[in-house]
């Protein structure tokens, strides 16, 4: 009985070669944790080089924006929109690198902003009353259909 005794005590007691280290389920549990972190960190990369990018772009058009609205109330006031056009359009292929497909337009409009689609709108509502806007827009690839990101108004010229 003593042999048996001794025998079932050693069948119960586990050997230390399966109480020491992780089992195959714990190391995937904890790889698929690690990779679940990684993958996050990744994301996060990724989405602020791209918030970098826009507010550099963004940056980058208002330095653009207001330095061409300097240059417009400089001009005489006699000077008609489509002669500050011409000669501020030269300024636009400086930024071609920041502001990839930039387009501009300057002109009358009294109500820029477009209520129905929330947005910036490119079309100019001819208003002979309305201050000057000057309207910038760019984006990676040729699309005309890109609205206006910046909308900036300029205030009227005083008559000496």
């Amino acid at each position: 009985m003593a042999q048996i005794i001794m025998h079932f005590n050693q069948v119960r007691s586990p050997s230390p070669r399966f109480t020491t280290g992780l089992s195959l389920l714990e190391v995937l549990v904890s790889l698929f944790l690690l990779c679940t972190g990684a993958l996050g960190v990744i994301k996060l990369q990724l989405v602020t080089q791209q918030t970098v990018r826009e507010t550099r772009s963004y940056d980058a058009g208002m330095h653009l924006a207001f330095e061409m609205a300097t240059q417009v109330r400089e001009l005489p006031y006699q000077q008609t929109l489509q002669q500050q056009v011409a000669q501020i359009l030269e300024s636009q292929q400086t930024n071609s690198s920041l502001l990839p497909h930039l387009r501009m337009q300057l002109c009358r409009d009294s109500t820029p902003w477009d209520n129905d689609r929330q947005t910036l709108r490119w079309e100019c509502l001819t208003d002979s009353h309305a201050g000057s806007i000057l309207k910038l827009g760019w984006s990676d690839t040729e699309d005309e259909s890109v609205p206006p990101k910046i909308a900036l108004s300029i205030p009227a010229q005083t008559v000496p």
